[in-house]
């Protein structure tokens, strides 16, 4: 079957993105959104962006950042 791509919210509903967004607060300080070396000019810039780029770097090694492309409508 072919649909048109959604954005996430679209997709999920927008209550989803408002309790990511707050949780996002809950994890990340405003001393942990100074920019990492280790990031290079791909610095995120909203703490729910730094909350999943986080967790990506948990579960993916240091080259595979450099193959994901953001998305945006």
């Amino acid at each position: 079957l072919w649909r048109q791509k959604e954005q996430f919210s679209d997709g999920v509903g927008y209550g989803w993105i408002d309790a990511l967004k707050e949780n996002a607060k809950l994890h990340v300080t405003d001393e942990m959104m100074k920019p990492k070396a280790e990031w290079g000019d791909d610095i995120p810039d909203t703490k729910e962006a730094y909350w999943y780029r986080t967790m990506f770097d948990e579960h993916f090694p240091p080259s595979c950042a450099s193959t994901v492309m953001r998305w945006t409508p």
